[in-house]
């Protein structure tokens, strides 16, 4: 149920069937943050340590050009000649560069995604500055041999300022969108919080006193089509327990009649009144990032996968004829509660367009639904096999190890040899190394 293939995001997208995944969960490098270490050096000596200055290569796709994205980064050695060749993502010179080359790899996505499938794209934002790196014509490279080091690269900002928030989430959310896919929902990973009593998070330190730490990053819900499968029930969020009180009372006011106490608020009796009652998924998730000890970056939180997963994916799984999935089907019972302010049950009431006029009496609802079965989406009548989730970024395989643990099937692509074996010990350990290619 797991498959990690190492090499291009490109040439290993292109090797699958049209229409073959159901979900794609993914994390793409972020616009100069870091080097994955993916480079090679061709020609020269090989004996030198390229540790003199690199240059950009005569002929090289330069700034701004807004290349194919599998026109390679190159650049030489001034001491020996050798170039640079670098296939990677996120080191592109220019924001434009990097998100015309994200848009073709996600085109390739949306060729194997299914036409009811969904694309979950986390991305995080950088601000136009100075850092310490090596990057760019004429700039010194580091000691280590011509690979670049885990802070962020030089880049070329164009006519932003210094100090600009760049903002390529959206730059490319927007270049998605208008490529054809539907930009669904918007999700803030909040991994901080201010102002919040019940949550504070863990964010990264930042030494700056003229703007707030960054403590968020988006999660974007984009699809092929309008509709599309989403399964709300299975990431239907649990009623406070001041709703699940009102939804004992009646319109005016008094209880219904239980065989239970009515005024206790603990899990176990809201779950005996409503056991499938909930509202729909927030677009804030606070969730604490995930540290991993076997690698240099943080890795995709799982609590941030999950959701992705579980809404994008039936876990009744799917046809195998054709990957439709099955649907849940619900039944829901709306009851209808009045407003509860200062511990008393009372109407809300709005005003009917003229002041001191009359007011409108409105009741609240409060929607519970049960799952009462599942039917398939198609024609077929056949074999049912699990859903597909794919992560043309998978890195250390936080996808696939949401993903075995639900149920599904998993298909991760990574440039780096170390990382694609990183993931395979990481989903499944030791015995995932000795199964046949």
């Amino acid at each position: 149920m797991i498959d990690i293939r190492q090499g291009d995001a490109l040439e290993r997208l292109w090797e699958m069937p049209e229409a073959s995944v159901q979900c794609v969960v993914t994390s793409p490098p972020y616009w100069g943050q870091r080097d994955y270490g993916t480079a090679v050096w061709e020609g020269g000596d090989a004996d030198c340590d390229h540790a003199g200055v690199i240059k950009q290569v005569e002929g090289s796709m330069q700034a701004g050009s807004r290349g194919s994205a599998r026109d390679p980064l190159r650049r030489g050695c001034h001491k020996c000649g050798a170039t640079r060749i670098d296939t990677q993502l996120g080191l592109e010179p220019t924001p434009d560069e990097y998100v015309s080359k994200m848009v073709e790899v996600f085109r390739e996505v949306r060729r194997v995604l299914r036409d009811d499938g969904t694309l979950w794209c986390n991305m995080g934002d950088s601000y136009a500055s100075s850092p310490a790196g090596n990057f760019g014509p004429d700039m010194p490279a580091p000691a280590d041999g011509g690979r670049y080091r885990a802070n962020k690269p030089r880049m070329n900002y164009g006519n932003l300022k210094q100090k600009d928030l760049v903002g390529i989430p959206w730059r490319l959310a927007f270049a998605l969108q208008a490529d054809g896919w539907y930009l669904r929902a918007d999700i803030i990973w909040a991994k901080g919080l201010s102002f919040c009593d019940s949550y504070s998070g863990s964010v990264m330190p930042e030494s700056v006193t003229d703007r707030p730490t960054k403590g968020h990053e988006y999660l974007f819900l984009l699809t092929k089509n309008a509709r599309y499968y989403y399964d709300a029930e299975a990431v239907r969020e649990q009623l406070q327990p001041e709703t699940l009180a009102r939804s004992e009372r009646h319109p005016k006011g008094e209880r219904r009649e239980r065989n239970v106490d009515a005024s206790r608020n603990d899990r176990d009796t809201i779950q005996q009144f409503a056991p499938s009652s909930g509202r729909n998924l927030r677009s804030v998730w606070a969730i604490n990032p995930e540290p991993f000890s076997e690698a240099h970056f943080a890795t995709f939180p799982q609590k941030l996968v999950e959701p992705c997963i579980k809404a994008g994916t039936s876990e009744k799984g799917c046809c195998a004829a054709c990957g439709a999935p099955w649907v849940r089907e619900t039944d829901k019972t709306v009851t209808y509660t009045r407003d509860s302010k200062g511990g008393h049950a009372e109407h809300y009431r709005e005003n009917s367009g003229n002041e001191g006029g009359p007011t409108r009496l409105h009741k609240r609802p409060v929607v519970t639904t049960q799952t009462t079965g599942w039917h398939l989406s198609c024609a077929h009548d056949g074999e049912t096999q699990p859903c597909v989730v794919l992560d043309p970024f998978c890195g250390s395989g936080t996808a696939g190890i949401v993903a075995l643990r639900l149920g599904r099937k998993f298909i991760g692509i990574d440039l780096s040899p170390e990382y694609c074996a990183m993931a395979r010990n990481r989903i499944v350990g030791p015995l995932f190394a000795e199964a046949p290619a």
